[in-house]
């Protein structure tokens, strides 16, 4: 029986970053908005608890979302929700994008003792408001502290070494060795994580990655070299798997391009993932802006 052993690649690339990452907080205390849920933004007034903030254009911010509350309200934190809008200058209205009555947000809602949180990452450019509501009428008149933690982090570039050569089939990893595979082994086909299927020719083959490019060659040398050098793709990983034949077994085994984040692949018989890790020396600065007043939009 024929056995084919693949070893891992890995493999540090010395890239930085001009993203920049600021911090700032918005805090109101207001009237809670009480009513039934599909009428809560259409009840939101001048005196009602609100939050206003801008994510920059091609940023993206983490938010959290802290609505605190006393008194007998606090024996009503069951029916309490969170919603933020977007603001549109060109109809001069606010759309929901989150609302945690809905299922598909329903896990972004944290309640604790005093109230409740709400946790938003990779928020896009735009501006937006956000408030608390509850949707039993016990708890009308009540008051509430809304306080917003908004990180953000600007349109930023990565640069320096985008890209990594190594060989699927003959790579003399420094700390996983070579591989182990029977002369005329070759590479047929390379899988990206969408699916799409490329046949390696003997002119190579060249296909799409989520990030960047894989162009791979028979004899199992390729290139992967990064397109997409967003700052917001640190951590992230390309993923491919390709198909080798010798003698007539063939096996699969996965590519792994690690944007930032080292892969620990298991090592195993047969075929073994071979992982090749680009982490980023990716040094952020971080500006705490302290406490903001809130940015007053019409309602």
């Amino acid at each position: 029986m024929l056995v084919l052993s693949a070893s891992d690649n890995a493999v540090l690339l010395d890239l930085t970053t001009d993203a920049a990452v600021t911090t700032e907080s918005y805090s109101d205390w207001g009237l809670l908005v009480v009513g039934a849920l599909g009428n809560i933004a259409s009840l939101l007034g001048n005196d009602s608890a609100q939050v206003t903030f801008t994510i920059d254009e091609g940023a993206s911010a983490d938010i959290v979302l802290e609505a605190s509350a006393t008194g007998g309200l606090l024996s009503l934190l069951s029916s309490m929700g969170v919603m933020v809008q977007q603001y549109s200058a060109a109809t001069d209205a606010w759309t929901t994008v989150i609302d945690t009555s809905n299922a598909q947000w329903a896990s972004l809602l944290t309640i604790g003792s005093n109230g409740v949180t709400l946790n938003v990452d990779n928020l896009t450019e735009g501006t937006y408001r956000a408030l608390a509501y509850n949707t039993t009428l016990l708890a009308v008149g009540s008051f509430i502290s809304l306080d917003a933690t908004v990180t953000q982090i600007a349109a930023g570039i990565l640069v320096g070494e985008t890209s990594f050569s190594g060989n699927v089939i003959t790579d003399a990893d420094p700390e996983h060795g070579t591989d182990v595979a029977p002369a005329g082994t070759v590479v047929t086909q390379v899988t990206n994580s969408a699916g799409d299927v490329v046949t390696v020719t003997q002119d190579a083959a060249t296909i799409q990655g989520t990030y960047g490019t894989l162009t791979i060659n028979p004899d199992g040398s390729y290139t992967y070299t990064l397109t997409d050098i967003a700052t917001t793709h640190l951590g992230q990983t390309d993923s491919f798997t390709y198909t080798i034949i010798a003698n007539g077994v063939t096996a699969n085994a996965s590519l792994n391009i690690s944007l930032g984040t080292d892969i620990n692949a298991p090592g195993n018989v047969i075929t073994v993932d071979d992982a090749a890790s680009i982490t980023f020396d990716a040094t952020v600065a971080a500006i705490d802006n302290g406490v903001s007043s809130q940015n007053d939009l019409p309602c």
